[in-house]
């Protein structure tokens, strides 16, 4: 055989070797990296006093629309875009840190809690409370929906919601809804039988 051909064929193979070692070496960090955010998870409870609707300014008490209250909501989303780190690595693993905004019915009572990094709590306080002023955001333990008081055998369903159609294509947005979302989630997980509990999450990255 051709000295080039061999030569050519262990470049080759130690590209492959060093390419391997590479992507092994990253996905170690990546794996590790998702562990230390777990352990170190921080859970935060939110809520929001009891008010009446607010009132629009200079329309004699008329109700504000839900949708100008959801559009603060709009507003705090669009700013964890700034929480994106660029590099190559991180576009190619999608190696960002997320955020996990949930709701959930335990015990009677619907609550809302927000979890994300230890590196990221001090940030999402204060955007929190920036944008929703009379709120009470209080760190707490990690709620858990699978305890249960009683002895009897758990049943546990899960689910995920996915786009019907390509992400490229719109959707329908807040502008387009006759009523509040939240209203309908809320009515239907409180309604929960005895001893049942629920969970909704949405988790969101920045993705530049």
């Amino acid at each position: 055989m051709d000295l080039n051909i061999i030569y050519a064929i262990i470049i080759l193979l130690l590209i492959g070797v060093l390419a391997y070692i590479i992507y092994s070496f990253i996905l170690h960090d990546r794996k590790s990296k998702e562990i230390e955010n777990i352990i170190s998870t921080r859970v935060f409870m939110v809520s929001l006093p009891k008010e009446p609707p607010a009132k629009m300014e200079g329309e004699n008490g008329t109700p504000q629309d839900f949708r100008q209250l959801i559009a603060v909501a709009e507003q705090m989303f669009v700013s964890y875009a700034s929480l994106h780190v660029p590099g190559i690595k991180n576009k190619i693993l999608k190696d960002q840190e997320q955020i996990s905004f949930e709701i959930i019915a335990k015990d009677d009572l619907i609550s809302f809690y927000v979890a994300c990094p230890k590196v990221l709590a001090p940030m999402m306080e204060k955007q929190m409370q920036s944008y929703y002023p009379s709120a009470h955001v209080e760190q707490v333990r990690t709620p858990n929906i699978f305890l249960s008081t009683t002895n009897q055998k758990l049943q546990v369903a899960s689910a995920t919601l996915k786009l019907a159609k390509k992400f490229v294509l719109p959707i329908k947005t807040y502008m387009y809804l006759e009523s509040d979302p939240l209203n309908g989630i809320t009515n239907a997980m409180s309604k929960l039988g005895e001893n049942s509990s629920a969970a909704i999450q949405m988790i969101i990255r920045p993705t530049g």
